[in-house]
């Protein structure tokens, strides 16, 4: 690398950075660092001859950042914490806008290109390495069935803290369809227990709803009330708190979903907040639900999803039919009152 392509403040980290594989503990690289990096370095390559693709490389990869800053804020001080989960939900998110096929492709094929340039330097690991995207069709949406979401609630122990919050916010996941930011986002007030529904408040799009969730849901999130000693809090402290009482953060969540799937030997799907999110979906439609309303539970800006969404129920709902909770419940899952 040619070190006029780099800032005096950029050399000096390739100085003082420890390759990847090395014992000693590696330094952080920014992600802006990483983009001003491989944009150089695109622009003097042999390869890339028009102004046009370097303009390309740069917005896709400012889309990326706009994603990371809403999502997961610390990648953006630290792009060695982007992993191949953070990736997969960049490609969720922009199946869920409705993004054309054509744009996702053009820039997973951008991001696979910036992490393997990023790992031949040694700053990351290549998290785009087995990552491909050809067509945003039923492959990209697959739901939990019934056998996922009974494994995943049978694992968690009520008992446990940690796997209550985990069992809670996942109910509230597939039972609302609400985006991993949403329920981060969370406060106590936003929570009505009487009308049995929460207030997204901070959209996507700015759009405020209202979401109803079941009576199942309802006791867990009473039970999580009471265990983490919630109804304490004033009505704009966060809902879903840590140990510490602080917001619990969207890569804990993130996090506990990756656990989650390993202690339920979840197979062949993954298990994350947009799994849910499908699961929802598919599940109001097959339940009888309008489209209407599911876009607007759904937050959607346009129609395209909610139609993706009623295509494959007409054609796969005999495949992929998920039940709501109180329907699961009927005497198969546990009662959240034996503590």
């Amino acid at each position: 690398m040619d070190p006029k392509m780099l800032s005096e403040a950029f050399q000096r980290f390739l100085e003082e950075y420890n390759p990847l594989g090395e014992t000693e503990a590696r330094k952080k690289i920014s992600f802006d660092d990483a983009r001003i990096m491989y944009i150089r370095k695109r622009r003097h390559s042999r390869k890339v001859k028009s102004e046009r693709t370097i303009k390309f490389y740069g917005e896709v990869l400012n889309v990326f950042r706009n994603f990371l800053q809403e999502e997961v804020p610390d990648c953006i001080d630290d792009a060695t914490l982007i992993d191949e989960e953070i990736i997969l939900a960049f490609i969720d998110e922009m199946i869920d806008d409705g993004k054309a096929d054509s744009t996702i492709k053009g820039r997973v094929n951008t991001l696979r290109v910036f992490f393997r340039e990023l790992s031949i330097e040694g700053l990351t690991r290549n998290v785009c390495r087995d990552i491909t995207f050809e067509y945003s069709g039923y492959e990209n949406i697959i739901p939990f069935s019934n056998c996922h979401i009974e494994a995943m609630m049978k694992v968690l122990n009520n008992k446990c803290l940690d796997d209550l919050r985990t069992k809670t916010f996942v109910k509230l996941f597939i039972e609302t369809g609400i985006r991993l930011n949403e329920l981060y986002n969370l406060n106590i007030e936003d929570i009505d227990f009487e009308n049995q529904r929460i207030h997204v408040r901070k959209g996507k799009y700015d759009r405020n709803r209202f979401i109803p969730f079941g009576s199942d849901t309802k006791k867990y999130l009473q039970k999580y009330v009471n265990a983490f000693g919630i109804y304490r809090g004033a009505l704009s402290d966060p809902f879903f708190i840590g140990k510490d009482g602080k917001r619990y953060g969207k890569r804990r969540i993130q996090e506990d979903f990756m656990k989650l799937r390993r202690k339920a030997n979840i197979q062949g799907i993954r298990c994350s907040a947009h799994t849910c999110r499908h699961t929802f979906a598919l599940n109001f439609i097959l339940n009888g639900g309008s489209t209407i309303a599911l876009r607007h539970f759904m937050g959607h800006k346009t129609e395209e999803m909610v139609a993706r969404y009623v295509r494959i129920t007409q054609e796969h709902g005999d495949k992929i039919f998920i039940s709501h909770f109180d329907k699961l419940s009927n005497g198969r899952l546990e009662n959240p009152d034996d503590f």
